[in-house]
């Protein structure tokens, strides 16, 4: 019989398995996160202002409820002179949702796939930047000109907290805004494009929200501008404006990124930058490999190990 070391590695260089992977996507759909005591204040004073990316911290605004109607978590930040850093000029409140398809690599080791993106912008209460994914044959791929391909939206996650549940992809995405002087904000009018921008951060199940679970864990804000500590506001914050049935938070970041497009009249343009925080959560259910299953593997792989031996005998 294999000893336990080769056991071990035998479970470790074995592919994924029916048993052991969920084959079949799962789907994701996950609502951006708001709490009405953030309704009228964006996370904090515009540039050169350095701010934290983050609502209900020390340094918000309060500007008023017409610029952030629904108290949302997630926001856009434009820096309009490109200089970099946490400053910024004007920061959208983001609703909408984002779905995803997750499929399993090796155990606890996840593809991801962004399948759809519908974000609503208000950056004033008369100026709305919303923010959609590029796919192929949508409106942002129908000219050269705008330089984004939609064939990103796509990453991983490692789903354990061995590997601080950290979820990264790329998101192929534009803008399209009234912010050019348009009346309405019309979908199929793409007023600034993004191609294969990183996102970054984490996807933790809600039940892991727990100060014993994160002091085993390490959760930074992933672009690295909060001076506080992040999991004390993941647990005082965020965890209590989830809804019950949350299954997973969602926390990404992008680190400022030039647009590739940028339609005239805008008040960015390919030199300004535009960073994001995106918190949401998701009812959905991503299972994870149950230890009868990764018996069963064991069992398999010792069984194949075994009847080798007697063959070759």
């Amino acid at each position: 019989m294999r000893s336990l070391a080769s056991l071990t590695m035998a479970l470790a260089i074995t592919p994924c398995l029916v048993l052991t992977c969920n084959a079949d996507p799962v789907t994701a759909t996950f609502v951006l996160l708001d709490n009405s005591n953030f309704v009228g204040y964006k996370p904090s004073a515009p540039a050169p202002a350095i701010g934290d990316w983050l609502v209900g911290t020390g340094d918000d605004q309060n500007v008023g409820s017409g610029y952030n109607p629904n108290g949302a978590f997630s926001h856009n930040f434009a820096d309009f002179g490109g200089a970099g850093g946490a400053g910024f000029n004007m920061a959208p409140s983001l609703s909408g949702s984002l779905t995803a398809q997750f499929t399993e690599a090796t155990p606890g080791a996840w593809n991801v796939a962004v399948t759809s993106l519908a974000y609503s912008g208000q950056a004033t209460p008369v100026m709305f930047i919303n923010q959609f994914l590029v796919t192929p044959g949508s409106p942002a791929t129908q000219n050269a000109g705008f330089n984004v391909d939609g064939l990103g939206n796509s990453g991983n996650w490692q789903g354990t907290a061995s590997g601080n549940w950290a979820i990264d992809y790329n998101l192929d995405f534009y803008f399209a805004t009234n912010a050019d002087g348009d009346v309405s904000v019309d979908p199929n009018d793409v007023d600034a494009t993004f191609n294969d921008k990183p996102q970054g951060g984490y996807l933790i199940p809600v039940e892991a929200l727990t100060a014993a679970t994160l002091s085993g864990v390490t959760l930074d804000d992933p672009a690295g501008f909060y001076g506080g500590d992040f999991e004390e506001y993941l647990l005082n914050l965020v965890k209590p404006s989830l809804p019950v049935n949350a299954t997973y938070l969602l926390v990404t970041q992008m680190s400022k990124t030039h647009p590739d497009y940028a339609e005239s009249g805008l008040p960015i343009n390919t030199s300004g930058l535009i960073g994001n925080t995106t918190i949401a959560y998701t009812t959905a259910v991503i299972p994870e490999p149950t230890s009868a299953s990764l018996m069963l593997l064991a069992v398999g792989v010792m069984s194949g190990g075994m009847s080798r031996r007697r063959q070759r005998k």
